[in-house]
């Protein structure tokens, strides 16, 4: 897994094209406004491209408001039937 401090093309190039990375959402994100967390959620998966599992880049904190958490990983679910460019 990868924090939320680390490029996803970094972490590409030296993995490489076929190894699955995972991560990298700052959970702080959750703590935002609905929009704001689908943008900053499809931008990591775009950025990581194939062979990725979205995941926060850390834990979920314990006072990280449900809402945040479910418009994750509605997010996640909805993007992974779009091709990713």
């Amino acid at each position: 897994g990868m924090d939320w401090t680390m490029e996803p093309s970094w972490a590409r190039s030296i993995a490489g094209p076929d190894k699955v990375l995972q991560g990298n959402l700052d959970p702080c994100t959750l703590y935002a406004d609905a929009k704001t967390i689908e943008a900053e959620t499809w931008k990591m998966i775009r950025s990581f491209g194939q062979h990725h599992i979205a995941n926060l880049g850390h834990g979920v904190y314990p006072d990280t408001p449900l809402d945040g958490v479910k418009t994750f990983v509605n997010t996640v679910k909805a993007f992974r039937y779009q091709e990713v460019a």
